[in-house]
């Protein structure tokens, strides 16, 4: 018996062996050879992906300058840019340059009567303000850039020059429109350039000038060198028709010094590049706008396209090496045939070891059961190991105990045995009775059906439930009723039901969601759970546990939809849209393109007209985004004041579309009469070997781009739209502003002012009534107030303030209007500032404010103008609410507007 065992583990051992070597060789060569097909063509498509990525990094680099020249442009055009004023003018073009990196080299304007200024950065990479009009004698000089942004001194001064003369304004001012120059030599430096040209235009269309943001080649040669560094390939740009070289990025000069100081452009043939003009043969033989191949000699995958954008027509060829990709991939094959060789000598020495091991006890289990079958009921087996073989001795040997004393005690046991069945039956027929007491004490509903689905019995709960009055209403109904609200006319089988489990093979199932009918008609969910009833060791039916989860199920929905949602707008929150960017994240959906919007103005809403107008704002803009959003977009609202709207199979061009559509809507909303506004950027995901974060995060930036480019003209329309509501509400307020206004120009210059604290003081006068917005209109038709209507009156300052605080055009005035209530002799609001503490502006427009409320208001009651009674207002007050030096000022200034009235101060 021993030796016929150990034969069938030999048979076993070689058999497992065998079948193990014949799956690793099959497996192995299944695995490999498709491993390295389907290498190939990964290789191959993520090579022809970088290309195109390359491409398209190209395209988006040279926008760039157009982006700056369309945006820009329409300020200029708007007047929102004071062009005549040096200080705010070199702020604006350093603003200009510094939002954008190194690419841009200038930044420029120059008009049609030969003046020329703007930004550039040196051979250093610092920034520089150029100047070139009659008080430079028609030459360029450059001024470095001081910390606060002003110029300072003179750091360089050029030869004679005229912008009208060179390439960059002639190709604009003749084609009337944008356009890209012609590459040209730099007049200072040593280096080809090309510029984006920008015609200027009046409000007649009469030319103004052209706007020109400069490149030089040098840094599209720096740019493409950092593009196609991590692929280890090659990428150049060149002209179309003739060859000559605008970018590499092999280091190879696109262009050359000669002695006189000009330069001569380098083309294809200059390179002694025998790969490269390979490839362009073949294009120039083929003649399509667009060709991809592998190029066999050389291991390269080769993309080449055709690239034209207002006035350029460009060639841009890329090549990326095969090996960048397959190197690393066959030695990680090698590595794993390997590794499967060891790992299955390695398995055959342990399995051989194992089988002896597993054995051993089995082998004198069989032993002592020989003996116990012969007689030998005192036999035990050894326990080896603490196993399942081990437990399975421990077993045989508790058999064998149990054995022994049964041969032993027979009779005993049989009496034993009998009178616990005597006692068992009593307790059963005890406790008959409380069972069905405890069925019906359950909350939960207990229903039996037999074989035909018939209901046998059912509990308390079961009837409430399921709205029924008695126990009778139930009994004898079929299970059809309860789970499709059908009576069966026959009584017959449950078909196509889980149920029907528990009585064909007392299967125990379950449902944690259910849909059971009531006995009105109405439906609920429960969950429950079913088991099969047997007689005998027979099913003669089932037993069904049921709840009711409606209430539940709910909750549940509720929480769910809350945990994705926004509860202000009803979008989807972080959260969702995280979630669904995860399910859209596919080639499927490419192109995907995602839109970034922060809201304009939300915390001017929050902060002057309450939270209620913030929330008012969002649902608008969340309003807007459903409307502009087709089926299968998703709108989310993931910050405060911050928006995406997620656009599948959506190339750039339509997400710009959507983005029109957008800014068009919320132009068109309003919310407490301002104008609703929001800055949005977008970028598109076109192959999956781009970072949907990174794509989200490129969205982000060229939001934060237009925020930064809009913001002046955006502060200046919210500020404009404030006025003009606070004017329809109260005209009185219009004539009063403009009164104060040309009386704040009279005493200006009366005090000799220079012009710029003239605009200041022009500015706060014009503005400082803006925090009355918040008053309500009763107070401005009332001609007497209650404390509490002038203690609301007065804060309007306060409120001012923060309107001014939010805006950087505005920044600079809020303090002013915030000192409005001051007063001379420290008893003011809201600081309690003292004398000069108090701001020279304040305190000039606290007089002259003063002055002509109470001359409006006597104007308004009587029929003659009697302003001989403000005044002596104005004096019986200076001193204590105004400052004396400038109330004799504003005297005298009116005594000067009304000399030929000199009776009015004869009184």
């Amino acid at each position: 018996m021993k030796k016929r065992y150990i034969s069938m583990r030999k048979i076993i051992m070689l058999s497992f062996v065998l079948i193990m070597f014949l799956s690793v060789v099959f497996i192995g060569d299944m695995v490999f050879s498709r491993w390295i097909s389907s290498t190939e063509k990964i290789t191959e498509k993520l090579a022809f992906d970088i290309n195109r990525e390359i491409a398209n990094r190209i395209n988006l680099f040279m926008n760039v300058p157009k982006h700056i020249n369309e945006v820009n442009g329409r300020l200029i055009e708007g007047n929102l840019i004071d062009i005549n004023s040096e200080k705010e003018r070199d702020k604006y073009f350093l603003g200009v340059i510094q939002s954008h990196q190194d690419e841009i080299y200038s930044f420029t304007y120059g008009l049609e009567d030969g003046t020329y200024f703007g930004v550039r950065r040196n051979e250093k990479g610092e920034l520089q303000i150029v100047d070139n009009n009659s008080d430079t004698g028609g030459s360029s000089w450059y001024y470095s850039v001081n910390e606060d942004l002003s110029r300072g001194e003179v750091v360089l001064k050029t030869n004679k020059f005229d912008p009208r003369t060179r390439d960059w304004y002639i190709s604009a001012k003749t084609l009337g429109k944008q356009t890209f120059s012609p590459v040209y030599k730099h007049f200072v430096m040593e280096d080809l350039t090309i510029s984006a040209a920008t015609p200027i235009f009046d409000g007649r269309g009469k030319l103004l000038g052209v706007l020109g943001t400069h490149m030089n080649l040098t840094n599209i040669n720096q740019y493409m060198q950092g593009i196609v560094k991590a692929y280890h390939g090659y990428a150049l740009v060149l002209e179309k028709d003739t060859n000559t070289l605008i970018a590499n990025s092999f280091g190879g000069n696109n262009f050359t010094a000669l002695k006189d100081g000009s330069l001569k452009r380098n083309n294809v043939s200059d390179l002694n590049n025998a790969f490269i003009s390979g490839i362009m043969e073949k294009y120039n033989k083929d003649q399509v706008d667009r060709f991809e191949f592998f190029y066999q000699k050389t291991g390269y995958y080769v993309n080449v396209v055709n690239y034209q954008n207002d006035g350029l027509d460009w060639v841009i060829v890329s090549a990326i090496p095969s090996n960048l990709f397959t190197n690393e991939i066959y030695e990680n094959m090698r590595l794993t045939a390997l590794i499967m060789v060891l790992a299955f000598i390695c398995i055959v020495i342990v399995y051989r070891g194992f089988i002896k091991w597993l054995f051993r006890p089995i082998d004198d289990l069989v032993s002592v059961s020989n003996q116990i079958a012969a007689g030998n009921l005192s036999t035990r087996a050894s326990r080896i190991r603490n196993d399942e073989i081990g437990n399975l001795c421990l077993s045989f040997n508790f058999m064998a105990d149990r054995m022994y004393e049964l041969v032993n005690n027979l009779e005993d046991k049989v009496k034993e045995r009998t009178k616990a069945l005597e006692l068992a039956n009593e307790e059963m027929n005890r406790t008959k009775d409380s069972l069905f007491l405890i069925l019906d004490s359950t909350a939960e509903g207990i229903l039996g059906i037999d074989l035909t689905g018939k209901c046998i019995f059912c509990n308390n709960s079961c009837i409430k439930l399921l709205g029924y009055h008695s126990q009778e209403e139930i009994l004898g109904k079929h299970l059809n009723s309860i789970l499709s609200n059908e009576d069966s006319i026959e009584i017959s089988p449950l078909k196509n039901h889980n149920i029907l489990k528990c009585i064909l093979s007392n299967e125990k199932v379950s449902a944690e969601e259910e849909t059971f009918w009531k006995a009105d008609g109405s439906k609920i969910s429960v969950a429950y759970h079913a088991r099969s009833k047997l007689k005998h060791e027979e099913i003669v039916g089932a037993v069904i546990t049921f709840i009711d989860i409606t209430e539940k199920k709910k909750g549940e929905a509720k929480i769910k939809y809350l945990s994705s949602h926004d509860a202000l707008t009803g979008l989807l929150n972080r959260s969702g849209y995280e979630d669904k960017v995860k399910e859209y994240d596919k080639p499927s959906f490419f192109p995907i393109s995602i839109i970034f919007g922060d809201l304009n103005g939300l915390k001017l809403m929050n902060d002057v007209f309450g939270h209620g107008a913030g929330d008012m704002l969002i649902q608008k803009t969340a309003e807007v985004l459903k409307k502009a959003s087709r089926e299968i977009d998703i709108a989310a609202r993931v910050g405060g004041d911050e928006f995406i709207v997620l656009l599948p199979k959506t190339d750039a061009e339509e997400a710009l579309q959507i983005m029109k559509q957008i800014k068009t809507e919320m132009s068109k909303e309003r919310v407490f009469g301002i104008k609703s506004s929001i800055a949005i950027g977008f970028d598109t995901k076109d192959h999956s070997s781009q970072n949907i974060e990174k794509v989200m995060g490129n969205a982000e930036r060229e939001m934060y781009k237009e925020k930064l480019l809009s913001k002046k003209n955006y502060s200046i329309e919210t500020i404009q739209s404030i006025l003009k509501m606070l004017y329809d509400r109260n005209p009185g307020e219009k004539e009063y502003t403009e009164r104060v206004v040309s009386l704040c120009n009279r005493m200006g210059r009366k005090i000799g002012l220079t012009e710029h604290e003239q605009k200041r003081l022009t500015d706060v006068a014009y503005i400082h009534g803006i925090g009355k917005i918040v008053l309500d209109e009763e107070i401005f038709k009332k001609e007497e107030l209650s404390e509490k209507e002038q203690f609301q009156l007065n804060q309007h300052p306060i409120v001012g303030f923060r309107i001014l605080n939010l805006f950087d055009n505005t920044l600079d005035l809020a303090d002013y209007v915030y000192a409005l209530h001051e007063k001379w002799d420290g008893t003011g609001i809201p600081k309690g500032l003292k004398g000069e503490e108090i701001p020279f502006i304040s305190r000039m427009m606290a007089i002259i404010g003063r002055y002509e409320e109470m001359v409006l208001k006597i104007e308004k009651d009587s029929i003659k103008s009697d302003t001989a009674f403000a005044l002596k207002e104005i004096i019986a007050l200076s001193g204590k609410d105004f400052d004396p030096k400038l109330t004799e000022v504003f005297i005298r200034v009116i005594k000067e507007m009304n000399e030929k009235d000199k009776e009015i101060f004869d009184k």
